[in-house]
């Protein structure tokens, strides 16, 4: 594909088959756009972006496209080696993202990194702090490979899409570290995924709204689950009811000061499969003192 410079002008717009690209050296570099690359405006289908570093005032991706009345799919986009930052915090009642598959098929987001997604806060503190990294709807295959998500107001990754990968992810310092919604139904599978200081849980599992069954309920399959706390101990897990989550290979908790009851987990009523390594004889989260 050729190279292609877009301007900052706010909801730009994107046809199929273009790619946008820079160098590691000479980065394509946008110092304000509200929506960077908008699906709205124009098929992202066969979208190649490499070595991008764009700041925005709202959404740096938004991948769907619009197809008479009704909105069409984008397929088969790639967004590599790049970095997306908010310029300031958007006002209270919106949803700021850093890149949102809302309507997307065979979605790679590679060694990407987004930071400082969030709203303004709400001084009466009575609206939802909102704000993701990398977040999706309707979305299926939908790949993230090594993206690190910091400093956002609400989910590192908030994902209702089917088929998810997070292979070798980061999620710091966000709400929750990871949100996986019904619509995965089951979908959901990690390599190795972290969360570092995320303040309120790490995983985050949403049921599907019957509670009489377990389908469409999240549930993650993940080899390596890796967190860590630097300053205070918040749940890891907090799973409503019929969600599950299975650690096939190990899991590796650390925190500064271990907490002295077990807080590992916010729900009660989940499938929950774990190593015996990160479990005491009564099934607590083993935290190990960080060296």
């Amino acid at each position: 594909m050729a190279t292609t410079s877009l301007s900052a002008a706010p909801g730009t717009a994107v046809r199929s088959g273009r790619s946008i690209t820079g160098t590691p050296a000479k980065p394509c570099r946008v110092d304000y756009a509200y929506k960077w690359l908008d699906g709205m405006r124009g098929d992202a289908s066969g979208m190649e972006v490499n070595h991008c570093d764009i700041r925005v005032s709202f959404r740096g991706v938004e991948l769907t496209r619009k197809a008479g009345p009704v909105l069409g799919v984008a397929r088969d986009v790639r967004i590599r080696n790049s970095s997306f930052a908010l310029v300031a915090p958007s006002r209270i009642g919106t949803i700021p993202t850093g890149i949102q598959c809302k309507w997307g098929e065979n979605i790679l987001v590679e060694n990407v990194t987004v930071t400082g997604f969030r709203t303004t806060p709400d001084p009466a503190g009575k609206v939802y702090p909102n704000g993701d990294g990398l977040g999706s709807e309707f979305c299926v295959g939908l790949t993230y490979r090594g993206v690190t998500s910091t400093d956002n107001g609400n989910g590192g990754f908030d994902d209702k899409a089917r088929q998810v990968l997070y292979d070798h992810t980061v999620s710091e310092r966000n709400d929750y570290g990871y949100r996986m919604w019904w619509r995965g139904a089951g979908n959901f599978t990690g390599t190795t995924m972290t969360c570092i200081d995320n303040r309120k849980s790490c995983l985050h599992l949403m049921d599907g709204g019957d509670r009489a069954t377990t389908i469409g309920n999240a549930h993650l399959t993940v080899d390596t689950l890796i967190v860590r706390f630097t300053g205070a101990v918040t749940p890891i897990l907090i799973a409503e009811p019929g969600t599950g989550l299975r650690v096939t290979r190990k899991c590796i908790i650390t925190a500064v000061t271990p907490p002295a009851g077990p807080v590992a987990f916010g729900g009660t009523k989940a499938t929950r499969i774990l190593p015996a390594s990160c479990m005491d004889a009564a099934g607590n989260i083993v935290f190990a003192r960080r060296s």
